[in-house]
């Protein structure tokens, strides 16, 4: 997808979400509206990878029905998974973990010495800084997507989609009510 027709569709995209919240209150609960909330792009060459995660979450008062996937373009070794996420549900991602831990355990194996022990703290911190811990207040839809070349003589990869949600109004948003100060302030 190139790059105008990116923002012209996170324009469309804002434009219709800001105009669904805008009337809120002329929407009568139990109002469905199915709108695009997500499309991703990838296009990589024969000894490239390319990942992305994307996270939506319906504005305050909507909330996520249903989702459908249209892949406009699947070609090489691409793949991509949607999931719907509870509210309240906490979830992590640790992707890069698994490649560091192999290149932790290959630093230990060639350090020697104090200089070794300092370096591998220093990458487990690292670890853990990548390490993405994500909490929805509710409903979401997360897209992971991937897009691999086969190789040095092989082809690339490309991956193109778009998630459709059906939303449904549930009436405004509850304001959580504020939990009481454990002690005054002064």
């Amino acid at each position: 997808m190139s790059r105008p027709l990116q923002i012209t569709f996170a324009l469309f995209t804002c434009a219709l979400l800001s105009a669904s919240t805008a009337d809120a209150q002329s929407i009568a609960p139990g109002t469905t509206q199915t709108v695009p909330v997500i499309s991703v792009s990838l296009n990589v060459g024969n000894m490239e990878k390319e990942t992305r995660r994307v996270v939506y979450s319906p504005p305050p008062g909507w909330h996520i029905r249903s989702h459908r996937i249209e892949c406009t373009t699947k070609t090489g070794l691409a793949s991509y998974t949607v999931n719907t996420v509870p509210a309240d549900w906490a979830w992590s991602f640790d992707d890069t973990g698994t490649e560091a831990a192999k290149a932790n355990v290959s630093a230990a194996a060639q350090a020697h010495g104090f200089g070794g022990q300092a370096a591998r703290q220093s990458e487990s911190r690292k670890i853990m800084a990548e390490h993405q811990r994500t909490t929805a207040s509710h409903h979401a839809l997360v897209v992971d997507a991937t897009a691999r070349g086969s190789g040095f003589l092989g082809k690339g990869a490309a991956l193109e989609l778009t998630v459709y949600a059906e939303l449904v109004y549930s009436g405004p948003a509850k304001v959580p009510a504020r939990p009481p100060l454990l002690k005054p302030v002064r």
